[in-house]
């Protein structure tokens, strides 16, 4: 068994390209709560744009901090985490290695689970925010239900603000020509400077 701070968990989840761990909680949260942790990254800005959102395809945010990872008595490391609602799948990489590749039969509901993702990312635009790390990685299946959650919503920014992060396979090319312009700034005029040469809206969603 693991213990974060309150919470506990039997097993965590790690998936290459992604920053963090993820365990389902036992407790609290009866494994309707999942963890996710890493050691160097702060979640504190996805809690704060988190709480902005009430939309079933999104997670409910619960609670965000830092505290000392045990597994049974051994201290592990002092981890960064953030506890959210967890959505029931896989994402639809690992969904899809495991199922194996779609067939003829399958690609109706390929196409579904598409469809699905976009009434999350449309309400996200309708309040002025976008996603900015759409991809694979990020979409939850559940294929009882063909729902898609969108999850990882830490490079999430306000319409017109400056990007945080970008994963260079899925950005748009007005997030990899604002990650380059930004490569010399040091401070907030010099951030004003480069919207004024790029702005990255919801579209940078839909290139991904």
């Amino acid at each position: 068994m693991f213990k974060l701070g309150k919470y506990q968990f039997e097993s965590f989840k790690y998936r290459p390209g992604h920053r963090a761990n993820y365990g389902v909680l036992n407790k609290p949260g009866n494994r309707e709560w999942g963890l996710k942790y890493s050691p160097t990254y702060s979640y504190s800005s996805e809690y704060d744009v988190l709480k902005k959102f009430s939309h079933p395809q999104i997670p409910k945010r619960y609670d965000c901090g830092r505290g000392e990872l045990f597994e049974g008595d051994k201290l592990v490391l002092k981890q960064h985490y953030i506890v959210i609602q967890h959505f029931e799948g896989e994402d639809i990489v690992q969904y899809y290695k495991d199922k194996g590749l779609p067939d003829t039969g399958e690609i109706e509901n390929v196409v579904k689970y598409i469809a699905s993702v976009a009434e999350p990312l449309q309400y996200l635009h309708s309040k002025g925010y976008a996603h900015t790390d759409i991809k694979p990685g990020h979409l939850i299946v559940d294929p009882d239900t063909g729902i898609v959650g969108l999850i990882d919503l830490e490079l999430t920014i306000k319409i017109g603000e400056i990007i945080k992060g970008m994963t260079r396979e899925y950005a748009s090319p007005e997030q990899k020509k604002m990650s380059v312009l930004l490569k010399d700034v040091t401070d907030s005029k010099g951030e004003k400077a480069v919207l004024l040469q790029v702005k990255v809206d919801a579209r940078a969603d839909l290139y991904s």
